[in-house]
């Protein structure tokens, strides 16, 4: 009960209530059946719950043991020796289960011992020799990997110290087992297969589950049957690769079947009759390793006939040969006596139910061919501030928006304007506005190159200034270099401002209009 005590006030066949032990705690919990009108409705629901606790935490809880979860799972070990359940971590099941089970093998998921080890120590480094230290095939390889580890990071390595490397590094797995696996990836695999399944009510649960594990038996079954070698194929790819690497290796025979092989700067022995080598892969997997098939075609041996039978084709169909009996339909069940199933009463949460696991924030994601906004800082296209854009920017002062945005982006239908500096009328001869002291001039730029300049003045009407498509402002004003690249004011010349001023018109500017 979430590592505090809980004691039952009333408990009996119409009513339970908990509360929390220790004296002044407000935890509290009411249930009942969800059908008080069916006798015999084994259906309970929580009808009130206040969740806070007060109260310190404990190690120790009376009503939930490690031995008494462990008794659960007698019936899992029973059918599956091999069966890990990786993904629990309830304190005190580990011994609890090598209590219980001493026959049996308790390995972990290293993907999720990675999960829990990045929370305070994180890396590349770290992860990769983690990772590491888990492919070590033997105790020496394993050392080496751990030494580089608390080279870099004491804390690091001394969290792996505590838990112990035969549940999850390969250096100290069992033998009999035949399998080198490191995550369990088998039951994430079968839960995507049952995915579309997980959310229906628990009768079509089940016979949903019953339809796909027949039919892939089935299929299972008829595919093997046409395998024309008596190895299944990824046992043959895997092989034939080994065949391949084995050319780096160079085996000496010592007698009895011994060999010396060297192999990268090492040595390794391997005994062809008790089908070890000291890499231990072969021990692990069953598999010949590279440098056992080294020493097989050196004696000029069959390599499959020093595989394993489990990965035989025969006992791949012997497997398989257990198949689901089908079952009639919903209209031809017996009837019964007993009160139909009902789901129990439930309150539906806000938004769509989701169906896929929840992923960690470090898992790949999938590769859809589009390159992701992940990292991507954004950018306000209106006041040049990161991390919103102009949809969400709020208006701020002149004083404190960023000055280094550049020009303001034209709207589509309307001319690209810029504005010059506010400069002194005095600048701009044969004008009569005589009374203003500061006027405003813009310039706009058409595609074929002409432009134009509109002299704004509080006290008069608008001035325009036609150049025609040549270099007439160029001439006309003694202009900076960078001005199109900036707000700078123009200072024109005498003569050239005298032949400009031939094209002013004292009318209202028209908007232009784009097609």
């Amino acid at each position: 009960m979430n590592r505090v005590e809980v004691k039952f006030e009333k408990n009996d066949k119409k009513r339970v209530k908990a509360i929390c032990k220790e004296e002044n705690c407000p935890w509290e919990m009411w249930a009942s059946p969800a059908d008080c009108k069916v006798e015999q409705d084994t259906t309970w629901q929580i009808k009130t719950l206040k969740y806070e606790h007060n109260c310190g935490k404990k190690t120790e809880n009376k009503s939930f043991s490690a031995k008494w979860l462990a008794e659960h799972y007698l019936d899992n070990f029973k059918a599956d020796p091999n069966w890990a359940p990786c993904a629990l971590q309830a304190q005190g099941l580990v011994p609890a289960l090598a209590e219980k089970f001493p026959n049996s093998e308790h390995r972990f998921c290293v993907r999720h011992l990675y999960n829990n080890f990045k929370t305070n120590h994180k890396g590349t480094t770290l992860k990769e020799l983690l990772w590491k230290a888990a492919r070590s095939t033997y105790e020496q390889e394993f050392k080496q990997a751990m030494f580089e580890m608390r080279c870099r990071s004491p804390e690091a390595a001394d969290w792996l110290a505590e838990r112990h490397p035969k549940h999850w590094s390969r250096a100290y797995f069992q033998t009999w087992t035949n399998i080198d696996m490191l995550v369990n990836n088998l039951s994430e695999s079968f839960n995507s297969f049952i995915l579309d399944a997980r959310d229906k009510p628990i009768l079509t649960l089940i016979e949903t589950i019953q339809t796909k594990l027949m039919k892939r038996i089935a299929k299972r079954i008829d595919e093997a049957k046409k395998w024309p070698r008596p190895f299944c194929p990824k046992i043959m790819k895997k092989i034939e690769k080994l065949k391949e690497h084995s050319a780096k290796c160079f085996p000496e025979p010592a007698g009895a079947s011994k060999f010396q092989v060297e192999c990268h700067r090492n040595q390794y022995i391997v005994e062809l009759r008790r089908r070890t080598c000291t890499c231990r892969k072969w021990d692990l997997s069953g598999i010949p390793c590279m440098h056992a098939v080294a020493a097989i075609l050196y004696n000029n041996e069959n390599v499959y006939d020093h595989v394993h039978p489990c990965y035989k084709v025969e006992t791949f169909i012997n497997i398989y040969s257990n198949f689901i009996t089908p079952i009639r339909g919903a209209p031809q069940w017996e009837k019964s006596d007993m009160p139909p199933v009902q789901p129990p009463i439930i309150r539906r949460a806000a938004g769509r139910p989701k169906k896929a696991r929840r992923k960690a924030a470090d898992e790949m994601e999938k590769q859809s061919g589009k390159m992701g906004r992940k990292g991507v800082k954004m950018r306000c296209t209106l006041c040049g501030n990161i991390g919103h854009n102009k949809r969400s920017c709020r208006p701020q002062p002149k004083d404190q928006r960023n000055l280094n945005v550049g020009y303001e982006q034209p709207k589509r239908g309307k001319l690209p304007v810029k504005k010059a500096a506010v400069i002194n009328e005095a600048l701009v001869p044969n004008l009569s506005d005589q009374n203003n002291s500061q006027s405003q001039v813009t310039t706009r730029w058409f595609a074929n190159g002409s432009s134009q300049i509109v002299y704004m003045s509080p006290n008069a009407a608008p001035v325009i200034v036609n150049h025609p498509p040549t270099q007439a402002y160029a001439t006309s004003f003694e202009a900076p270099s960078n001005l199109f690249h900036s707000y700078a004011s123009c200072q024109p010349s005498a003569d050239a401002s005298s032949q400009a001023m031939s094209t002013i018109s004292q009318v209202e500017p028209k908007k232009r209009k784009y097609k």
